[in-house]
């Protein structure tokens, strides 16, 4: 996990709150409020077995070297809702696609935006 910490060290910046949920080996869940303090005190617990910041990322790139994110989570019958109506509208997020890491950047907000809504028709089988 130490590579973990290290890897998210590059996703700190200080305009947007970040909160972090660690997944602790006895079942419970530590929770901090932005990521420079989970990176403070998360590498000391050695009973995390996952983490997850939430932190708006492309949902056309999964993998981001050492993390990913969770777009792999957004199940067959997630979509199949969503195809009969569950809600009335869906929004894309970019608002931290300015703050990510240079290598992780989408680069062009307009052609991130069509890059994100593409993806998001393909998975509802509208493409």
């Amino acid at each position: 996990m130490p590579e973990t910490w290290e890897a998210l060290k590059k996703f700190t910046e200080p305009v947007y709150l970040h909160q972090v949920k660690a997944l602790l080996s006895e079942g419970g869940i530590a929770a901090w409020y932005d990521l420079p303090t989970a990176l403070e005190e998360g590498p000391a617990m050695k009973e995390i077995e996952e983490v997850r910041v939430h932190f708006h990322v492309p949902l056309f790139a999964s993998n981001f070297g050492t993390l990913s994110s969770t777009v792999g989570t957004l199940e067959p019958r997630f979509f199949h809702a969503l195809r009969k109506g569950v809600c009335s509208h869906l929004e894309i997020e970019t608002y931290t696609f300015d703050v990510l890491p240079p290598e992780f950047s989408p680069g062009d907000v307009v052609k991130s935006v069509a890059r994100e809504y593409s993806w998001v028709m393909q998975e509802l089988g509208y493409h």
